[in-house]
């Protein structure tokens, strides 16, 4: 009996653990496509409020995307790779305190630089 009950769970927690690792896949997915529509807006953003907004939007996806646990040989890489990513939103983010809009974009270009050096690296 206990035999039949174990080989009935088995099957189950190897759902559970594929199913986890595929969820953290598509939340980064997910993140990342946040991320990138909230930069497209920024850098469309005709004022300074809109900008901050959408900034906070992105700042917001950046964080969740950091929480994500992966498990491959990436993950090193890709940690860095957001610890950059928002330290220099908090850059981008005392600028827009005290500087006007278009400098403001200027250093949030650099965003993407670190964006497509890493993804790159990470070979996405």
């Amino acid at each position: 009996m206990k035999k039949n009950i174990f080989s009935l769970m088995l099957p189950g927690i190897f759902l559970c653990i594929a199913s986890n690792a595929s969820a953290s896949t598509v939340s980064v997915q997910h993140s990342m496509e946040k991320m990138s529509t909230s930069y497209r807006s920024m850098m469309k953003d005709n004022n300074l409020n809109a900008f901050k907004k959408d900034l906070s939007a992105f700042k917001q996806s950046a964080q969740t995307a950091q929480k994500t646990s992966l498990n491959d040989s990436g993950k090193a890489v890709f940690d860095e790779g957001m610890k950059k990513l928002l330290n220099e939103v908090d850059t981008i983010e005392q600028h827009a305190q005290t500087q006007n809009l278009n400098d403001v974009k200027a250093e949030a270009k650099k965003l993407r630089n670190i964006m497509e050096q890493y993804h790159s690296k990470l070979g996405v």
